[in-house]
């Protein structure tokens, strides 16, 4: 037991080296990726196909090295877990770009194609074959399809992003868009000639446990781009929850009386974003220079 949390502690220490290293170099004002930021995001400066290796090379050596960490704990190959965890970062990284693109079912689209990969991540995680098990996200609703012997479908409720949902929708000043939300296949509500405030300043938009929120905003342009910046973060949070979150919370759930019948009709989909938030307040990294926020910048910006 030693040895493996010395192996995970060694591994979380170079995964937070390398994500601060990374925000170093892509949010400062020095380096050919810098961002100047204006009062409703930033203008990339530098050729996309730099962000493109960057962040396509990031998202393979995260989703990587997790695989690899998280295999190595459950006894198994780090090697095999680094390897197959790469790839499948990269597929995720593939669903990123398309759900940031300009058409109909863009989101709904790349949302698919990202949980591909990420279903890719966790299967080597676990040791598993490497599209053994695909989690499907559709709004709060977790289609679990299991490919070994045979096609099996098992349908959860993402709890957190259902009461998010149902608050969302009882509240006046928000109204719900139905094209939008088939789009981005996520739930999206719009304020009504008004901004939102999120972490007591008024945003363009936000993105909340799976649901988008838009300010009402003053073009059709710049509310395209803060929509497909929204729409990145969501397929960020399904990444999140389904590497690092679910393992976690399906091991304390299985422990506890009752934890696995819940476990068997809802995904909780609480820590990772906690711990992502933690990890970056410890460190005093701002909220525009976090790397999940360039990224998604970078993207909606495409």
């Amino acid at each position: 037991m030693e040895r493996y949390l010395r192996i995970a502690r060694s591994g979380v220490q170079h995964l937070q080296i390398l994500l601060l290293a990374i925000g170093f170099l892509l949010s400062g004002n020095t380096g050919s990726l810098a961002a100047q930021n204006g009062p409703h995001g930033s203008d990339w400066t530098a050729p996309a196909w730099v962000g493109d290796v960057t962040f396509l090379g990031a998202n393979a050596l995260t989703s990587g090295l997790s695989a690899g960490i998280l295999q190595r704990l459950r006894g198994g190959s780090f090697k095999d877990g680094l390897a197959r965890g790469a790839i499948g970062g990269s597929v995720k990284y593939a669903g990123m770009r398309i759900s940031a693109k300009r058409f109909d079912g863009a989101g709904l689209l790349g949302r698919q194609v990202a949980a591909t990969g990420t279903s890719m991540v966790r299967n080597a995680s676990d040791a598993r074959p490497t599209f053994d098990r695909l989690l499907f996200p559709l709004g709060p609703l977790h289609l679990y399809v299991q490919l070994s012997d045979g096609i099996a479908v098992r349908p959860k409720i993402d709890l957190t992003a259902f009461v998010t949902l149902i608050s969302a929708a009882v509240q006046t000043e928000l109204s719900w868009d139905a094209g939008a939300s088939f789009s981005a296949g996520a739930p999206v509500f719009r304020a009504t000639d008004r901004y939102l405030i999120s972490g007591g300043r008024a945003v363009d938009g936000f993105m909340g446990s799976g649901s988008i929120f838009l300010s009402h905003l003053p073009s059709a342009d710049f509310l395209a781009h803060v929509f497909a910046h929204e729409r990145v973060h969501v397929l960020q949070s399904d990444w999140l929850f389904q590497v690092w979150s679910d393992p976690a919370e399906s091991w304390i759930l299985n422990r506890i009386p009752g934890g696995s019948t819940f476990y068997r009709y809802f995904d909780f989909n609480m820590l990772a974003k906690q711990s992502r938030t933690r990890f970056y307040q410890t460190f005093r990294v701002g909220y525009e220079n976090r790397l999940h926020e360039i990224e998604a910048e970078f993207l909606g910006n495409r």
